[in-house]
């Protein structure tokens, strides 16, 4: 995922076409999130200087006793979220919010994909499917897995089903097309990972 130096939670609400001077083109719609910086780590103590933004608050039922802890040191109110930022530029107490943005700037993006549980080779690697007529009987089948009998097992990573999806993934230089301050909106261009309504974090780092 690489150094994450600077950046903000928000939900993602969904996709939708944006109109630009050279044309239309597909955009994600976020909504960012206010965060505060709960705690802040040191070079003398931690041994690497960085931040400890939290976001959006919450009740206490959603959180374990561990989280709860957490948030009772860092004498703040439970929030959903804690993410780690690798910049020593901000001070406990401090906001972080869409300002840091620009229209134009190009950020990466991580969330967690989409699930779809267990998944046969034809959704999950794309193979292609054998003959529907002439008695075959390899219509969606995975065919032949093996080596021949030298090696008599399966080598590792061969594409089989399996479970997929509900992994995290980060994708890196999405330009930011609009931003709507009022309404706390980032417009996104071209997909990011995750379903409606899941936390992706959006920051300045690696190669944005």
């Amino acid at each position: 995922m690489g150094k994450m130096f600077m950046g903000l939670v928000g939900k993602k609400i969904g996709m939708t076409s944006y109109i630009t001077p050279s044309g239309v083109i597909p955009v994600t719609v976020v909504q960012a999130l206010k965060g505060t910086v709960a705690d802040k780590r040191t070079a003398e103590k931690d041994g690497y200087e960085a931040i400890r933004v939290a976001f959006q608050e919450c009740s206490e039922r959603k959180l374990n006793k561990p989280q709860l802890g957490l948030f009772k040191k860092f004498s703040l109110k439970p929030h959903k979220k804690i993410v780690e930022f690798q910049n020593s530029n901000f001070n406990v107490g401090d906001t972080l919010d869409i300002s840091m943005f620009s229209v134009g700037d190009s950020i990466n993006v991580t969330g967690i994909t989409r699930g779809f549980g267990t998944a046969g080779t034809i959704k999950r690697w794309k193979f292609q499917r054998g003959p529907m007529s002439h008695g075959s009987k390899n219509i969606r089948k995975i065919g032949s897995t093996g080596v021949g009998t030298g090696m008599s097992k399966i080598i590792k990573g061969k594409k089989m089903p399996g479970h997929m999806g509900n992994v995290k993934r980060t994708v890196k230089n999405i330009s930011i097309v609009d931003l709507l301050p009022e309404d706390y909106l980032v417009v996104l261009k071209g997909s990011i990972p995750g379903h409606r309504n899941s936390f992706v974090i959006l920051y300045k780092g690696g190669n944005a």
